[in-house]
């Protein structure tokens, strides 16, 4: 079994599903990184009228200056079935593991903060480096998939590249021996700093693994590329296992994209200081199919967890869970 439900204990499955039960009557969990105040905010629509404007629907999940583990640049983050959120951290190089397992609205107190990877040289048995991690995916299997972008010293031998982690053991993280590898990194050939960027990551219902590559530096087009292991090594081999899913038409500004058909979607979540959101597993299923459009790719999301668009300030979330502005 290689569900990420694995990766604990019986008695912390069973918490888990008591926090489930818990919260079964939230209409609506949002979970937002904030990488200005380098926090975790947990959004609930209480009273169903489509918005976190009410009083107590603005929270703060996990907060740096108050946290067990260092979160000073968090840019990415996915909700497991069992609830524990998964935040990657493009300064310290780490993933970490929150989860709120006294039901008290947050992952501050003793234990609620684990490391699940570590992508510092050396910081695990694979001898995997993540470094800048962009964003998340979680797989229906429990892998968790990487978007690492180096743009202070990436290279062509792999900093740039969509990782797969998988907690093999059971232990809670994916630092031992054979539970991380590069899936894929772009060969792109003249050893420039950065030449590819990928910003976003998610696990396509056809199986295959999509990114979005922000082309800022021209190397690479903008596009949403899909990548396929299709002679099953484990590796993704370019050109005939990477392909452009979608090429990005040149456009003054962000608008969002969605396939229908692949339910894939993408655009811009926030604004002041580059905040990525991500809906939790109390959600309802819809979706709503937008534009095609152009811009930069930043973030893919899928329409299991895509109900609607909204820009979300950190200013305003800071004031709605008492933290000031």
């Amino acid at each position: 079994m290689t569900s990420f439900a694995r990766t604990t204990s019986l008695a912390l499955r069973a918490l888990a599903v008591a926090a489930l039960a818990h919260s079964a009557f939230a209409t609506d969990i949002t979970y937002v990184a904030d990488t200005s105040d380098d926090r975790i905010y947990r959004l609930r629509d209480l009273n169903a009228d489509g918005d976190y404007n009410d009083p107590n629907e603005v929270g703060i999940f996990y907060d740096n200056a108050f946290g067990s583990l260092p979160m000073t640049s968090p840019n990415g983050l996915v909700v497991a079935p069992d609830g524990t959120v998964l935040v990657c951290d493009s300064n310290t190089d780490l993933i970490i593991a929150l989860r709120d397992l006294d039901f008290d609205g947050s992952a501050l107190d003793a234990g609620e903060a684990t490391v699940f990877f570590t992508g510092t040289t050396g910081g695990n048995a694979s001898g995997v480096q993540m470094v800048s991690a962009n964003a998340l995916a979680l797989g229906p299997d429990g892998v968790v998939w990487v978007a690492s972008n180096n743009q202070i010293i990436g290279s062509i031998i792999g900093d740039d590249a969509i990782l797969r982690l998988e907690d093999l053991n059971a232990d809670g993280d994916a630092d031992d021996l054979g539970e991380a590898r590069v899936f894929y990194a772009p060969a792109l050939g003249s050893g420039g700093v950065g030449d590819s960027i990928p910003t976003g990551v998610k696990v396509g219902l056809d199986g295959a693994i999509y990114y979005a590559e922000n082309g800022v530096t021209g190397v690479l087009a903008k596009a949403i590329w899909r990548l396929e292991d299709v002679n099953g090594n484990g590796t993704i081999q370019f050109p005939a296992e990477a392909k452009v899913f979608f090429a990005i038409p040149p456009q003054p500004s962000n608008i969002f994209l969605w396939d229908g058909e692949q339910g894939q979607g993408r655009g811009p979540e926030s604004a002041h200081g580059g905040s990525s959101a991500e809906w939790g597993p109390h959600r309802d299923s819809a979706g709503a199919r937008g534009p095609a459009g152009g811009g930069t790719p930043d973030r893919i999301r899928t329409c299991g967890l895509l109900l609607r668009r909204q820009t979300l300030y950190p200013a305003e979330l800071r004031a709605r869970a008492g933290g000031g502005v």
